[in-house]
């Protein structure tokens, strides 16, 4: 039997719950309780026997798009939950239906007559905000209770033919996962063991009424939709997947707002295959943006104004045609409110031109400036785009996404005041990684408050934050560190959205970091904590102390030294992985093989025995050597093993990248050769590669060398082979100043790609010439890495010399030692 009810009322946000109940249960939202009615307890379920119909008008969400039907998945909901729960099927009548009169209570969902008549007008709530509200009908001895929240659905002209199903206005969904989690105890962990049902019998409601809202109007990332997603799917999850994971969590974009890279390079290429020199930039050395292949390696060139004017014609006839003409400009990405604009997802630095020399755009100050180098190029183009589209699109607001080396505010004055139509979605890669760390927000807060001002006193609307790609200790916890976001920043910030960028896959084995964080979206007050103990509590069972340790000792190592930037040797030493190790060991002996809590808590260690030996690699970690023979002649570029060539050569064994010493799945091996000419290299890896000629290099499975002459580092040549024999080169300086990357456009390294038996063979040749350097001599030895990325049949990075997942750490370069000619 579960009963609920409030007793002692104390004015805090709203009326304080009784302490004898779990209405207040700090693991769930925080809600505004109001002063309840006065009425006899309403039950809903005495022992197994249902005493209650759902009340909806489901009729006028007929022809509604499924995302946007609130009051139906309300109603599905919660016929879920019971027969789940207690197993009895709840009926549903339509408002107005002479059989609610058998039902001694009714529970009233969205808008409707019983809605209306418990004083819960759903107009005057906020968006996506509901009520949950009891009352007694006297005259019909019947209880009522209100679950009913804003919908769009309900609300006549809230949708358009531009928005995007992903814009919707679902109160009374909200409403009703509240209810079920707050009366029912459900709970939605991660799918099959971890969404849970408990047993119920008996439902006894005692008066309430209390409202909740989101705090952000958009809370969205990319698609965590079980549907899309099997993938990631894990066996000790359970067969039975709840679809709707993104209403388990609240996602939802509640406004049009969106910001982006947009429009899609590829639709405008399509659109004006004669302008691509307007559309794209060309560098000095005559090298175009543009990538037909990839949505990696476009750019556009926004020195140039003549390009705002093409965006705007083009905008013109998506508007003229009302959405349906979408050649260019795709509806989340111009719609009733909004126009979108955001440079394409490549980064470019050096940028130069006649138009950047006159103007001084770029001056030496914030040359090679990481956050800042185009910031001046980037505000002039926006301000002449934002005040045509004030002039041709009256209404409309321009959406700008700051990005790259122009995600600073800029620094000329004539470019620090910025039209009144314009709204920024900044992308700070520090956050929320860097949040408790008080040098890092100090910073940011300083160019939030820039942007601030330049908007006439107005906050930035959001901000893009980024998960961490590479350290699972991190992967794990970061989560948390949104909350604090809207409370540090202010009124500098807005209550727009804070996008949570992945950066790779939903990953299912840390639920726990994900629960938390989409909560916090909802309200960053939610007790992160204590959400955290009732999980655990509630998966591991006598297990739960060393999970709540093991999370714990992350969450301190992660706050007081990673966010601090403390390197990694000193954050995650070999004292706090062996604690780590016993957590794990103790958490597995207080489960009962086979049962829940163990199947759990298999999830739970699934990333952990791979991450802690990575990281006890990466604390052990030397240069590597490899000794590069000579060869009087060249092979020949054909990828032949057999080749007498290849046989002096040593095997150069590849590893995973991130130290854990694994072989991979693809066994790959490397070798290297010098001749009078040049290097020569061979990679063998067993099982077929991804090789598709409609996808550019950096899609298909992919070789890269590495090498730096010299073992100080000073300057490295990059060099990429794919199985279709596509080469990529490019150099960068390091010292005595660093410069900029460069693409080589002049490199003449070649390659020969061979697949036979299952198995990929590359064969790479580049000249010394290629390298700008003197040929190497007997004994030299030079810094280099010789890594595989892999796609197919599994996605693994495999390397020489550990990468830690990012190539170009000149550090973490093995040693190549050169052999002599008699040796």
């Amino acid at each position: 039997m579960i009963k609920y009810g409030l007793a002692v009322f104390g004015l805090l946000v709203g009326f304080a719950a009784s302490a004898g109940n779990n209405l207040q249960n700090p693991a769930l939202n925080k809600v505004r309780f109001h002063e309840p009615s006065t009425h006899s307890p309403l039950v809903l379920l005495e022992k197994g026997q249902v005493r209650f119909a759902i009340a909806a008008d489901l009729a006028r969400e007929n022809g509604m798009a499924r995302s946007r039907k609130s009051v139906t998945r309300a109603a599905n909901l919660i016929r879920t939950a019971f027969r789940k729960c207690a197993g009895k099927t709840i009926p549903v009548f339509p408002p107005d239906s002479p059989e609610l009169k058998k039902f001694p209570v009714i529970l009233a969902l969205g808008d409707n007559i019983f809605t209306r008549r418990a004083g819960v007008d759903t107009r005057s709530l906020p968006k996506e905000g509901f009520a949950v509200k009891t009352v007694g009908l006297e005259k019909e001895s019947q209880g009522l209770l209100v679950i009913a929240g804003y919908d769009g659905s309900f609300q006549p002209g809230t949708y358009d033919e531009y928005d995007w199903d992903r814009y919707r206005l679902n109160g009374t969904l909200h409403g009703a996962y509240d209810f079920i989690e707050r009366f029912l105890e459900c709970r939605f962990y991660f799918p099959g063991i971890g969404t849970l049902f408990p047993e119920l019998d008996t439902l006894k409601i005692d008066p309430v009424h209390y409202t909740d809202a989101p705090y952000l109007r958009n809370r969205f990332s990319h698609s965590i939709a079980l549907a899309s997603n099997p993938k990631n799917f894990f066996p000790e999850m359970g067969t039975e997947q709840w679809e709707d994971w993104e209403g388990h969590y609240r996602i939802a974009i509640g406004t049009r707002y969106w910001a982006g890279h947009a429009p899609p390079p590829n639709f405008l290429a399509a659109a004006h295959p004669d302008l691509l020199k307007l559309i794209f930039y060309t560098d000095k050395d005559g090298y175009l943006y543009y990538n037909p292949k990839s949505h990696i390696g476009n750019y556009y060139d926004f020195s140039n104004l003549a390009f705002a004017d093409l965006l705007l014609r083009d905008l013109r006839k998506h508007y003229v045609s009302k959405g349906k003409d979408q050649s260019v400009w795709k509806n989340h990405d111009a719609n009733s409110e909004y126009v979108v604009f955001g440079q394409c997802d490549t980064f470019v630095t050096g940028m130069d031109n006649q138009t950047i020399r006159d103007l001084k755009l770029i001056p030496d100050s914030i040359r090679d400036s990481r956050d800042q180098e185009l910031s001046n190029v980037y505000a002039r183009f926006v301000i002449y785009l934002a005040d045509r589209l004030k002039k041709d699109f009256q209404g409309k607001r321009l959406s700008l996404i700051p990005y790259h080396n122009y995600v600073l505010p800029p620094t000329l004055p004539q470019y620090q005041k910025w039209p009144d139509n314009i709204d920024l979605r900044v992308c700070v890669y520090d956050f929320p990684v860097y949040i408790p760390n008080e040098k890092v927000v100090k910073h940011w807060k300083e160019q939030f408050k820039k942007y601030y001002d330049m908007l006439g006193g107005r906050p930035v609307a959001s901000l893009w934050l980024y998960d961490h790609p590479r350290n699972a200790f991190v992967r794990a916890v970061a989560g948390r560190s949104l909350a604090p976001i809207p409370k540090l920043f202010g009124k500098y910030l807005d209550r727009m959205e804070l996008f949570w960028d992945y950066f790779g896959n939903h990953n299912w084995d840390m639920f726990y970091n994900y629960y938390i964080m989409w909560r916090c979206q909802w309200n960053p007050e939610f007790d992160m904590d204590a959400a955290l103990d009732e999980m655990w509590d509630k998966l591991f069972g006598k297990a739960a102390p060393h999970v709540r340790g093991f999370y714990g000792l992350l969450k301190t190592r992660y706050e007081k030294y990673y966010a601090q930037k403390a390197d990694d040797k000193i954050t995650y030493n070999v004292s706090v992985l062996n604690r780590l190790e016993q957590y794990l060991q103790d958490a597995k002996a207080n489960v009962v093989p086979g049962s829940r809590e163990e199947k759990a808590l298999i999830l739970f260690s699934r990333p952990w025995a791979r991450a802690i030996k990575a990281m006890r690699g990466q604390l052990l970690f030397t240069r590597p050597q490899y000794k590069v023979v000579f060869s009087e002649k060249d092979p020949e570029l054909r990828a032949d093993l057999d080749d007498l060539h290849w046989q002096k050569a040593p095997k150069m064994i590849f590893r995973d990248v991130q130290g854990s010493g694994e072989l991979g799945i693809c066994r790959t091996y490397g070798k290297l050769i010098r001749t009078e000419q040049g290097m020569h290299g061979l990679v063998v890896s067993e099982k077929s590669p991804a090789a598709n000629p409609d996808k550019d290099l950096w899609n298909n499975c992919v070789v890269e060398f590495f090498i730096s002459p010299g073992t100080r580092g000073d300057q490295y040549f990059q060099y990429a082979f794919d199985p279709l024999r596509h080469v990529f080169a490019g150099q960068k300086t390091e010292k005595p100043v660093a410069t900029a990357f460069m693409h080589r456009e002049d490199s003449r390294a070649t390659s020969f790609s061979r697949i036979e038996n299952d198995r990929w063979i590359l064969h790479f040749f580049i000249p010394w010439s290629d390298l700008k350097h003197v040929a190497v001599k007997d004994y030299d030895t030079w810094l280099g890495n010789l890594i595989i990325d892999r796609k197919v049949p599994v996605r693994e990075n495999l390397s020489f010399s550990m990468t830690l997942g990012n190539n170009h750490r000149i550090k973490q370069f093995g040693y190549l030692k050169f052999l002599g000619k008699g040796d």
